[in-house]
């Protein structure tokens, strides 16, 4: 089931992820988030006249990138994104359990084996 899940959340994410994704905009200085984080985002500025390949549609821009035109898709993102990390740490969690009751085993038997030579 963890498989599968994670295969689904994979398949979501970065193929139809890639297809469905919006226009990719850069964030304008004017914006109201560089409004409230402004030395983050003179940080962040693109240098004078860079227009990042045409992604910047009102200079002057940041580096970041602007995703409040197509909420439903970015969450859609995230949470597979979120899904796919999970489900790898739970995966990986399972070698983890396995050995550690494959290490319990063996010092169980440890009192008993033989030892030929």
């Amino acid at each position: 089931a963890m498989t599968a899940i994670f295969w689904i959340s994979v398949i979501i994410y970065l193929p139809i992820g890639s297809v469905v994704a919006c226009e990719s905009q850069r964030l304008p200085l004017d914006s109201d988030y560089c409004a409230r984080n402004e030395d983050f985002c003179e940080d962040m500025a693109l240098p004078e006249g860079d227009d990042a390949g045409g992604s910047c549609e009102e200079p002057p821009c940041t580096k970041l990138w602007d995703y409040s035109d197509c909420p439903g898709t970015t969450l859609m993102s995230t949470i597979s994104q979120l899904v796919s990390v999970v489900m790898l740490i739970g995966y990986q969690a399972t070698f983890i359990s396995e050995n550690t009751a494959l290490f319990h085993a063996k010092q169980a038997m440890g009192s008993r084996a033989i030892v030929t030579v």
